[in-house]
């Protein structure tokens, strides 16, 4: 189910993308214009057996969510693990629709949007995230705490909920729509 955050024509917007987290359990998607987040979800693929419709729901979805939103631009965070067939899918789809798609590695988004000198890590890029859209706060893994953590110094730092790590593919999604966007903005920038 898409959480929809915004109701704005997309088509008012010069650049809109969608990011994507693939994954062999659950796939992050984010749709984010320059200063707006229109849309932020997973789509848990997980409990469908057979892949050949977990592979028809995934494109059912982002199709849906490339014409409901005018996307312009996709970014997509693939890592050598899985995601073959998806990620192959992405990029005909890409060519066919005309809309420049960038791969990514997962941690080419942590790195590029964390705080420099800081680790970059899922909960550092969720934070970032937060700062630029907040609406996201509580899907943070800062929103939830960790039972007993108060208990033991150090145990919320090392401990990562179920839900953190459900929710840590629509943060990466979000990431990299949002890194296409300046990289994009730059461009047309000359920097």
């Amino acid at each position: 189910m898409l959480l929809k955050l915004a109701r704005v024509d997309p088509r008012r917007f010069r650049a809109c993308a969608l990011g994507i987290a693939l994954g062999a359990r659950e796939v992050g998607v984010a749709v984010v214009t320059g200063e707006r987040l229109l849309t932020a979800s997973v789509l848990n693929v997980r409990k469908i057996r057979s892949p050949d419709m977990r592979q028809r729901r995934f494109e059912q979805a982002v199709s849906l969510l490339l014409d409901a939103y005018a996307v312009t631009r996709l970014a997509f965070v693939a890592d050598q693990q899985g995601g073959a067939d998806q990620a192959a899918w992405l990029e005909r789809e890409a060519r066919r629709r005309e809309v420049p798609a960038t791969r990514l590695l997962p941690a080419r988004v942590r790195a590029a949007l964390c705080a420099p000198g800081a680790r970059p890590s899922n909960g550092a890029l969720a934070r970032h995230v937060v700062g630029r859209f907040p609406l996201l706060w509580s899907r943070s893994p800062d929103a939830e705490a960790v039972p007993g953590a108060s208990l033991a110094e150090g145990l919320r730092r090392r401990t990562r909920s179920h839900r953190a790590r459900y929710h840590a593919r629509m943060f990466i999604a979000a990431g990299a729509a949002m890194l296409d966007l300046d990289e994009l903005a730059k461009a047309r920038a000359g920097v």
